[in-house]
């Protein structure tokens, strides 16, 4: 497979080979993520502290400790993830990937895509500095499911005739656009 992280392309011969391009980091979601990992493992560690030092029975120390470990471990999964996350143009369709999680989109459903900056909804999911995932509403778009490395701007916005929006962010937009144009013409029996 190869791969594209930089902003040039190389031609590879024939449409059924697998291209991998990756998305252009942001060291805003190292910071965010970290930061919020030490700080919820700071409170996980008082409130077993506090109610160790109160004399509390175990059963109610960790009651009180598994939302913070969960909440913990959810983050610690989004950093682990990170680095994962790329778009892979195969010889069936394009390929969304972020460490377990995957969306698969047939050249041939795809209606169009546009370069755009996306309306903050303060009901947004998965969204933070550098890092957007899984469904996420915006004010401007709707819902649109996120495989990006920002939250608003710059994102390359994929529609598909089903009425499904997919946002990313690949590092080599142009040759990524070009090549995801050249199958979507060979898929629909275009030269």
């Amino acid at each position: 497979m190869k791969k594209y992280e930089s902003s040039t392309t190389e031609q590879i011969g024939g449409m059924g080979g697998s291209l991998d391009f990756r998305p252009k980091y942001s060291k805003w979601a190292y910071v965010f993520l970290s930061g919020v990992i030490i700080f919820v493992g700071f409170v996980l560690c008082a409130v077993i502290w506090i109610f160790k030092q109160e004399g509390a029975a175990i059963t109610i120390i960790v009651l009180r400790s598994v939302p913070f470990g969960l909440l913990l471990l959810c983050f610690l999964l989004g950093l682990l993830i990170y680095h994962t996350m790329s778009y892979e143009l195969r010889g069936d369709g394009l390929y969304l990937i972020c460490g377990p999680f995957h969306s698969k989109i047939d050249y041939g459903k795809i209606k169009g895509f546009e370069k755009t900056d996306l309306t903050l909804d303060i009901t947004a999911s998965w969204r933070m500095p550098g890092y957007a995932l899984f469904n996420v509403p915006y004010g401007n778009k709707g819902i649109v499911k996120m495989y990006s490395t920002s939250a608003l701007k710059n994102i390359l916005l994929i529609k598909t005739n089903d009425g499904k929006q997919y946002g990313i962010t690949p590092a080599d937009e142009k040759g990524f656009l070009k090549e995801l144009e050249a199958r979507m013409k060979v898929n629909k029996g275009g030269t």
